[in-house]
């Protein structure tokens, strides 16, 4: 179980710091940078639990996707946290 956690945590934080990095070298605006970055850390994650849990009836999927659903919302919670301060910071 600890594997799945540090694997899917890394995955969260990957797949937003890539994004955020793209987003950066089109030259996009702050908050379309924000978005995007968001957009892609809490991604599917909730439904592809319930497809695993309900629909495949597999609780093993679930595992893993059911960790990646909490860390997505963590880590994309604390990424707007911090980029939003940075778009005030900018904006002012």
């Amino acid at each position: 179980m600890r594997e799945v956690g540090l694997v899917t945590l890394l995955f969260s934080l990957i797949t937003m710091g890539l994004d955020y990095v793209t987003a950066q070298l089109y030259k996009l605006q702050l908050k379309n940078v924000i978005s995007i970055t968001v957009e892609s850390g809490i991604r599917d994650g909730t439904l592809v639990f319930v497809i695993a849990t309900s629909i495949l009836r597999n609780v093993t999927m679930g595992v893993p996707t059911g960790a990646y659903a909490i860390w997505m919302f963590i880590t994309g919670s604390i990424l707007i946290w911090q980029l939003g301060k940075k778009l005030e910071i900018d904006s002012k």
